[in-house]
């Protein structure tokens, strides 16, 4: 069964619950889960192309490519050209090397983590603890995270550093391809990037 919503981020959440559940081979519940996404954004081009998926695993070709085509039509193009919505998890420090401990590992990694669900423990929260923030991008895929409720002053003061304005999190967003093939995804100023499962090479220095 789809796990409850969360209020925050609704359409990601059944996204999210859709694909879960598509992987386990639940496609019913999947498809529930996609039309309550629908249901939360209908311009969202990731839903249509995975409820098209799901019909053309169930052998409904003209339906899947009628799904695909409105995917295709609110995304302009075949495939996602950048995620226009980021949902990040944190900040949390980092060591003085460019790659860290991940701080969500404990917890099976950041596919097992509900996204807008949850604090978590961090020296940069207030108490303690931070969250899920949500970042829109440009209209060139580029998003600037920025967290004013963080202190940076007071916490370069006390430490006596500036080492401290290094920071770590996790950054989840949506994309969607319409038709097989192959496709060229940049991954700059990052040192882990995953789609579905699988890791990308990544450009850590950007250049």
């Amino acid at each position: 069964e789809c796990r409850l919503p969360n209020e925050q981020n609704e359409a990601h959440h059944w996204l999210t619950e859709g694909s879960r559940l598509h992987k386990a081979g639940e496609l019913t519940d999947a498809k529930a889960c996609f039309v309550s996404a629908l249901q939360a954004n209908p311009k969202s081009e990731v839903a249509w192309a995975h409820l098209g998926a799901l019909y053309q695993k169930s052998g409904d070709e003209s339906r899947a490519q009628t799904l695909f085509a409105e995917a295709k039509g609110l995304a302009g193009h075949v495939c996602t050209r950048h995620v226009h919505v980021w949902h990040f998890l944190g900040p949390f420090p980092i060591g003085k090397m460019e790659q860290d401990g991940d701080p969500v590992a404990a917890r099976g990694g950041i596919q097992n983590v509900p996204v807008g669900v949850g604090s978590y423990h961090s020296e940069y929260g207030r108490n303690g603890r931070v969250g899920w923030t949500t970042f829109k991008g440009d209209h060139k895929g580029s998003v600037n995270f920025q967290f004013p409720q963080v202190n940076w002053n007071e916490l370069v003061q006390s430490l006596g550093g500036m080492a401290v304005l290094e920071f770590q999190g996790w950054a989840v967003g949506d994309w969607m391809v319409t038709t097989d093939g192959t496709y060229l995804v940049s991954c700059k100023g990052v040192h882990t990037v995953l789609v579905d499962d699988q890791h990308l090479v990544t450009d850590l220095y950007a250049r």
